[in-house]
């Protein structure tokens, strides 16, 4: 049994190697169950493994391809019976990879792991107040469960086994935005299903934003896409969810840029469209504010490591 874990980076070598760490430290599994496969995006100065690390290499892109196009690369270099991936500045705890492999040696039994996702838990910020809190993501059985959002943080808790992403197919690499959101409406549309490790496993950093123009395009492209699908059958309902999460991410984009007063019209558009108190179209977690004392040490750092690409 190997699990291949895939990072993207693109010009956070400093962030990266705690990534690579976290990885590395991972207890449960045998050291030679786990391969990492860095996949330098094109960076301007070229990314360079950690030294002295059995089973890490790295993946350099000729050209910057985002992240698609990078987990593909990864994903094709990999050779593990499981493929996780890991975002480069985010970071895993110790059991995280163990837990996910258990559970999914369980659902073997019962499941086609070709129709199975795993994510867990994972600690973020509360972006009201920037208090650290864990999220354990709602489970998902159906297509209209996955119409909201990317709520389950997948590039830094997703894990697979092969088959799934043989049968749904490659990250769409045109996307530059929404790439997870666009494969996670294939692979439910396929009778995928999301299951839960409610153990807290990733500890995310909190995101910069994402710029309007990658955004906008990523909307125009997922809504052809949708448009064309022979695959995808979507309610009116349905694709009124859909709306309404493109306008979230809209208004998302915009607060990134400072531009709020469009940015609260975008909102407000996406409240009309589907009605609701807050402001992700669906109640997509559990939450507790109780952060482990390690949790909040492993934040910290990844805070002080920060780097911009």
């Amino acid at each position: 049994m190997l699990v291949s874990v895939v990072i993207p980076v693109f010009g956070r070598q400093k962030s990266l190697e705690y990534a690579v760490e976290s990885v590395i430290g991972q207890t449960g599994l045998r050291k030679r169950d786990v391969e990492t496969i860095i996949v330098d995006d094109a960076s301007p100065v070229p990314i360079i493994a950690p030294s002295g690390l059995d089973n890490v290499r790295v993946v350099r892109l000729a050209k910057n391809a985002g992240a698609a196009g990078a987990r593909n690369a990864g994903i094709r270099a990999s050779q593990g019976d499981f493929v996780a991936f890991l975002d480069s500045d985010d970071a895993w705890r110790p059991d995280k990879l163990w837990s996910q492999w258990n559970f999914a040696e369980q659902l073997s039994k019962t499941c086609d792991l070709s129709k199975i996702a795993i994510t867990c838990g994972f600690f973020a910020p509360n972006r009201l107040d920037r208090k650290l809190e864990l999220r354990i993501p709602a489970a998902a059985t159906r297509l209209k469960d996955f119409l909201g959002g990317c709520w389950m943080c997948p590039g830094s808790t997703l894990f697979l086994h092969r088959s799934a992403l043989e049968r749904t197919g490659a990250f769409d690499e045109r996307l530059r935005r929404l790439e997870d959101y666009e494969w996670m409406l294939r692979f439910a549309s396929q009778g995928g299903q999301l299951c839960v490790s409610r153990y807290g496993g990733a500890i995310v950093a909190p995101s910069a934003g994402s710029k309007l123009a990658p955004v906008r395009n990523a909307i125009e492209l997922v809504r052809s896409i949708l448009e064309t699908s022979q695959d995808i059958d979507l309610s009116p309902a349905d694709r009124r969810t859909v709306e309404s999460y493109m306008e979230l991410e809209m208004t998302a984009a915009l607060l990134s840029e400072g531009k709020r007063y469009v940015a609260a019209r975008h909102l407000l558009k996406s409240i009309l469209l589907k009605p609701r108190f807050n402001a992700s179209v669906s109640d997509f977690w559990e939450r507790s504010g109780t952060v482990p004392g390690d949790v909040q040490s492993a934040f910290q750092r990844l805070q002080a490591n920060a780097d911009v690409p």
